[in-house]
């Protein structure tokens, strides 16, 4: 890696010179369709039956093993009917989502930081009902706080690309380590999201920082260490229940191992 490449990517991500996707209108309306107290079983149904791979990947869903009853479903109103609006509004969000972490020129890292975005988002919603929290809010959190970490690929390869560099691997990941978190702040604030989702991404690495909303952000943090365990055994988890982020949310490793349920890599699959 070259000084200059280093220099440039730095300089670029410091000053917040590069670019950031638009919240697309669907997506705005499923955000706030999951911060709502109902949501409508017609709304949800257009929503997914107006674009084929969504509606594609929620009938798979609801015909997966895990959840699959004496028949399969083969309409969108037998799916949101089996899998419930919620349920599907959350499937509906990820998907939309899915574009940001498309980066040509590492697909494999992209995949990557896409399965962790989703199975991060199905264990926040899980903690969080263990511990009383909104289960919806802690869905986004996980899903969002690594939303950075596409960006700056996407940036580290234009950067590249112009100034006609090689991207050795290891110093790309450097780099998103480093500064996911800051342009994933950036990101969602460009978005409006809520205050809660903002410190969710600014403080899951050190969730004892934050000054509000210190719940949401240890369960973000704990989402994301589970996910990195995944598929987390009973002595992982037993570990786990030793970290201080356990230990603020009150989580034993008895609930812990309660908690991890071996189905979800499934439905993330399906």
């Amino acid at each position: 890696m070259s000084a200059l490449l280093d220099q440039a990517v730095k300089a670029c991500l410091r000053s917040g010179e590069y670019s950031l996707p638009l919240l697309p209108e669907s997506t705005g309306r499923l955000l706030e369709l999951l911060q709502s107290t109902g949501v409508d079983f017609g709304e949800v149904e257009q929503l997914v039956s107006c674009e084929a791979a969504l509606a594609a990947r929620v009938l798979r869903v609801a015909n997966s093993t895990a959840l699959r009853g004496s028949r399969e479903v083969s309409s969108i109103r037998e799916a949101i009917t089996r899998l419930g609006t919620r349920q599907v509004t959350r499937i509906a969000l990820s998907e939309q989502v899915a574009s940001v972490f498309n980066v040509p020129g590492f697909e494999d890292l992209a995949r990557a930081n896409w399965w962790d975005a989703r199975m991060s988002s199905l264990y926040a919603s899980a903690v969080a009902g263990e511990v009383g929290a909104d289960t919806d809010t802690a869905f986004v959190c996980g899903l969002l706080h690594a939303v950075g970490r596409p960006i700056v690929l996407q940036t580290v390869v234009q950067i590249a690309g112009l100034l006609n560099e090689p991207q050795p691997r290891a110093a790309v990941q450097g780099w998103v380590e480093a500064w996911y978190a800051d342009v994933g702040l950036s990101l969602v604030k460009s978005w409006g999201l809520p205050e809660v989702v903002q410190a969710a991404i600014q403080h899951h690495k050190r969730p004892e920082a934050a000054e509000a909303h210190a719940t949401m952000c240890a369960i973000t943090a704990l989402s994301g260490m589970l996910t990195r365990s995944s598929p987390p055994s009973e002595a992982a988890l037993t570990r786990l229940a030793e970290h201080p982020v356990c230990q603020s949310l009150d989580i034993s490793a008895e609930r812990l191992i309660e908690l991890v349920d071996p189905t979800l890599s499934g439905l993330l699959a399906a």
